[in-house]
């Protein structure tokens, strides 16, 4: 019995420390665009080039553009402060958000100019703008302080990571612009909406972790060992994500939508002793017991009863270690 405890846990440490990233066993990482300083906020035009801001609070600093495919990046668009937030309309015209309240627009042809300003204030607040480059409130005097990011889902709501108010996480609003809680996490800082499978991508910094949020309110866990400052979704359906915690800050890209394992019921991308306990308090028990957990009936069809038939299932699945990736 101890051999069998130090094998299993020296095959724990082996896929731990494999490598930094984990991802499902369906999903693959890869490095699209290395040092890229302070990336932060991405985009993509309908050329397939990518956009991302710099998060510098240095003046004299401009956003990068990275070529369709992938390639050394090149800096694009007016020198301005803390270029943190892009945007790109249908037609192709880049929008950079600056730390002084303004936003600039550059036109595929390269003019730049300024497009919207007055941003600031006391409160921090969203806001609405026109075509035509004309701000109006939109949110005011609501929850959110920080609201780092924000995305559009197929359900008429908009999405906002919120990391600074007392309860952070990841806030919904309604066209009227009224706004609640819908996820708590540490530390959001970035979101994208996937129309693919209709679920939102949340980047949290605190936990190092992307995750995965249906429009329904389940939370399931995409990657581990990652600083994700921006995202987004390509032409290709793949997410793109900007790191600064590996390969000294770059662009990864990751391939297939992920789900993880059954048996992984602590959702940490390892099925594990973490797991085997979370089971095993489960034994036996039939779905009117006190200690049932309908997580651990992962027999297939499920059977209300923890038994025989879901252990074959855990054990098939039993150090099943999620892809691992290092980039450094």
């Amino acid at each position: 019995m101890r051999i069998l405890l130090i094998y299993v846990l020296l095959n724990l440490m082996v896929c731990v420390l494999a490598a930094d990233i984990f991802v499902p066993g369906n999903v693959s990482v890869e490095l699209y665009v290395d040092d890229i300083p302070n990336c932060q906020d991405l985009a993509f035009d309908s050329n397939g080039r990518l956009f991302v801001a710099n998060d510098s609070n240095t003046s004299n600093q401009q956003i990068y553009i990275v070529p369709a495919g992938g390639g050394s990046w090149q800096y694009f668009g007016p020198v301005l402060t803390d270029t943190d937030a892009i945007a790109i309309d249908p037609r192709d015209n880049v929008y950079i958000g600056d730390e002084n309240g303004r936003v600039y627009k550059v036109t595929p042809e390269g003019v730049s100019s300024l497009f919207a300003s007055s941003f600031l204030g006391n409160v921090v607040d969203i806001m609405s703008v026109s075509t035509l480059g004309s701000p109006q409130q939109f949110i005011t005097g609501s929850v959110l302080y920080v609201p780092f990011d924000m995305t559009f889902a197929n359900n008429n709501k908009m999405y906002v990571v919120e990391a600074g108010a007392t309860t952070k996480g990841l806030y919904t609003v309604d066209a009227a612009g009224s706004v609640s809680l819908f996820v708590e996490f540490p530390g959001p800082v970035s979101c994208i909406f996937d129309p693919a499978t209709n679920k939102i991508y949340v980047g949290d910094v605190a936990d190092q972790c992307i995750y995965i949020v249906s429009l329904d309110g389940n939370v399931e866990v995409f990657a581990t060992g990652i600083e994700p400052r921006g995202m987004t979704i390509g032409s290709d359906g793949c997410l793109y994500v900007s790191d600064r915690l590996n390969s000294s800050h770059g662009i990864l890209k990751f391939e297939g939508k992920g789900q993880l394992p059954s048996a992984d019921f602590d959702e940490n991308g390892l099925v594990n002793l973490f797991d085997f306990h979370i089971f095993s308090n489960s034994w036996l028990a039939l779905d009117s017991d006190f200690n049932w957990n309908p997580e651990c009936d992962i027999s297939e069809p499920s059977d209300n009863i923890i038994s025989f038939d879901d252990f074959v299932v855990f054990a098939s699945q039993w150090l099943e270690c999620t892809h691992a990736f290092s980039f450094n």
